[in-house]
């Protein structure tokens, strides 16, 4: 897959290209004041080339999912 792909969705989102090992899982503050969290696109997971690395993005796709779970319940805290 072209590396141009991979970013789509975060180019559009954040006006960049986004560094995804550097940035999956974390924050990011939008110019609008709403916050935004990068992870991998499910299809990505779906064609890593072998079980331990689908096992392992799998792994951090779900904490990532988890943890915006969180976030949006503390948020939603009268």
């Amino acid at each position: 897959m072209p590396a141009y792909a991979r970013a789509t969705a975060g180019l559009a989102v954040l006006g960049r290209k986004p560094a995804m090992t550097e940035e999956r899982g974390r924050a990011v503050a939008l110019e609008d004041g709403s916050t935004a969290m990068l992870t991998y696109h499910p299809s990505y997971l779906l064609r890593l080339p072998d079980a331990a690395a689908q096992v392992e993005a799998r792994a951090l796709f779900v904490e990532d999912l988890i943890a915006v779970r969180r976030r949006l319940d503390r948020d939603e805290q009268p």
